[in-house]
This record gives C-alpha cells, sequence and structure tokens, in this order.
C-alpha cells in the first residue's frame, strides 16, 4: 500500500532541513517575525523518523502476515539508503582534499560504516547529516525484532502506553540534560549524546510504528477527519514552535502534533489527496532523500566557487544552490539511486 499524499511531505521536511542548515539568513526568513521558522526547521528530521516508522508498519504489516524474514528485509533497506549515502559522503571527502583539510582514521571509518551518531564527537563528522542515516539504521535494525516478536504479541493500548513512557521519559532526559552542567553546549560530546544518539530518537520512530497500527485498524471506518484538521494540526506546529521555547523541540517533543498529522493526511480522499498524489509532488518526495544527503557537498562546493564566478549575493547563491541540489538530486534518483537499488535487490535474490 502506497499512501502518495504522504510522500510530497518528505520533501517538505527535507527543504526545511536545508533551510536550517543554509537558508537562515535569506530573505524572507532573515526577518525577525520568521527567523523562527529556519531556526527551529530541524524539526524535519523528527517528522521523517516519524514518517518513515509509519512506512515502514504500512509496508510490511501487508507484505508479512506472519513475519519479516531478515535477508530480504535488510537487502532492500541497505539498497534503499546506503549506496546514496556512500556517494554523498565521498563527493564531501573529495572537497575536503582539495581543501587539505585532514580527518582522523576514526572519522572516515564511523562515517563509512554510518556509526558516527554512536560515538560522541563524531556524530557530525564529514557529511554532517548523515548522522541521521547513522540513526535511521539502527531503526532498520530493531524494526524486524520489533515487528515479530514485540507487535505481534502486545495488544495495541499496551504498545501505545510504552510508546508514551519512552517518549516522555525522552523529554525529560533531553530538558533536564540542557539545564545541568552535564549539558557543555556545541561542539562537545554531551551535546552529541542528547541530540544525535539513536536511543534519544527511537521514541519517534515508535510514534510512527504506532500511527501505522493505527491507520490500518480504524482506516476502513466511515467517519474520518477533515481536511480543515490537517491544517489545524499544522498550524498547532507552527504556533508550538514559535511559542513553546521552554522546551526543545529536538528529540521528538512535535510527536503528538505530526503523529496525527500523518494519520489524518494518510486517511484523506477526494481534492487533497489528488492533489498532493500529482506525479509531480511524488517525484520531489522521491529524490528527497538524495536532497538530504547531497546538501553539505552543494553547499561546500558551491560558496567556495561561486563567489569566483562573480555571484557575491548570499540569498542568490543559496537560492541558485537549492535549484541546482534539486536538478542533481534527481539525477542521482533516475540514473544513480534507483537503478543501483533494483540491481542490488535483483543479484540478492538469485
Amino acid at each position: 500500500m502506497r499512501i502518495e499524499q504522504l510522500t510530497f511531505t518528505r520533501f517538505i521536511a527535507v527543504i526545511a532541513v536545508v533551510f536550517f542548515h543554509f537558508g537562515r539568513t535569506v530573505f524572507p526568513f532573515n526577518i525577525p517575525a520568521l527567523s523562527f521558522i529556519c531556526s527551529s526547521a530541524f524539526v524535519g528530521v523528527s517528522y521523517l523518523y516519524i514518517l518513515s516508522g509509519f512506512v515502514m508498519v504500512i509496508a510490511y504489516q501487508q507484505k508479512s502476515a506472519d513475519k519479516i524474514v531478515l535477508k530480504p528485509f535488510f537487502i532492500s533497506r541497505f539498497a534503499r539508503v546506503y549506496p546514496v549515502y556512500l556517494l554523498g559522503l565521498a563527493i564531501t571527502f573529495i572537497y575536503f582534499i582539495i581543501e587539505r583539510r585532514m580527518y582522523e582514521r576514526a572519522d572516515i571509518m564511523l562515517s563509512v560504516f554510518a556509526l558516527q551518531a554512536w560515538v560522541p564527537n563524531y556524530a557530525l563528522s564529514l557529511n554532517s547529516p548523515g548522522w541521521s542515516v547513522s540513526v535511521e539504521i539502527f531503526f532498520y535494525l530493531l524494526f524486524p525484532f520489533l515487528f515479530n516478536y514485540l507487535y505481534k504479541k502486545v495488544v495495541l493500548k499496551r504498545l501505545i502506553l510504552y510508546t508514551v513512557l519512552i517518549w516522555m521519559l525522552t523529554q525529560v532526559l533531553l530538558n533536564t540534560g540542557l539545564h545541568t552542567s552535564f549539558y557543555k553546549g556545541f561542539p562537545s560530546a554531551s551535546h552529541d549524546l542528547l541530540y544525535y544518539f539513536p536511543l534519544m530518537h527511537f521514541n519517534e520512530f515508535l510514534t510512527g510504528n504506532i500511527t501505522g497500527f493505527l491507520f490500518l485498524k480504524y482506516k476502513n471506518n466511515k467517519i474520518h477527519p477533515g481536511k480543515w484538521v490537517v491544517l489545524l494540526l499544522f498550524m498547532l506546529s507552527v504556533i508550538t514552535v514559535k511559542y513553546v521555547t521552554v522546551l526543545s523541540n529536538h528529540d521528538g517533543l512535535l510527536a503528538f502534533l505530526f503523529a496525527p498529522m500523518i494519520y489524518t493526511l494518510s486517511l484523506q480522499k477526494g481534492w487533497l489527496k489528488t492533489f498532493l498524489s500529482h506525479r509531480i509532488f511524488v517525484w520531489a518526495g522521491e529524490i528527497s532523500f538524495a536532497i538530504f544527503i547531497l546538501q553539505k557537498p552543494v553547499f561546500l562546493f558551491g560558496r567556495k566557487y561561486l563567489p569566483k564566478m562573480g555571484l557575491q549575493s548570499p540569498d542568490a547563491q543559496f537560492y541558485l544552490l537549492v535549484a541546482v541540489l534539486i536538478l542533481l538530486s534527481s539525477l542521482v534518483y533516475f540514473y544513480f539511486e534507483n537503478p543501483i537499488r533494483k540491481k542490488i535487490v535483483k543479484l540478492a535474490a538469485k
């Protein structure tokens, strides 16, 4: 089951992260009234983790009535993320060679094996957005065992309770840790542990899983939330980001809004579903992983060479590089990511 109206939301979340990393000082987000949007756009990663958990349940609950078979599952997941991840890492490494910037062997090895998020002080090594892939791979390793041995045996109400408790524990650890002597600011080992350590994001993936089970259970009900509920949840997310500043949004605080937003959007019929399922929007969602992985190398090279080509305006540089990033990601998706993924899966099936 593909829920195409969700695919475009992946693109929105990824572009939000790109603005967070590179666009916080460009117009119109340098206007004080709008600056909070970019400065909090990292919540796009939380949304992506929840969406990932949701989609995994939808896909494998339909496909695996009994249980997930490990070998094809891990091969398909590897083929989905690692080739593009490695490509982004290689391009970033080429840039650092050109710049004669030296890295420790640990930086390289942890990044190659996507383990950087597990080791404090190394989470942002080389292609820094790759820390999120390190976390996502952790989810991939856990999901078959959760699906086969926990989700099949524990009633949904109890799973919801466990997920809420893990979410609450994460928020307490994060927001308490940020206000104690343990936290040394950015960059530091304490920052990496609170912001990038995979277990601190486990609540987001679990929330997505439970939302997926709720969707499958109630999708055939005759009464569903209307289109206005999607807009309401989105507006509440914006309001929370702007005004709830006493708590950090980083490790899934907004899950209580993002999860129902995904659930409600998945149930939509009519013009909203048709509009978001248009092939242009689906294409944008499909290339979003490449956008996420390639954002840093594109901006590293762009900001080095565009001024030498006469383009001095930071705003013009940013928006041109976003266009280049989207174009490059399209080429990578159609001529590298998708063909290699299919080839790996095909070879593994022999």
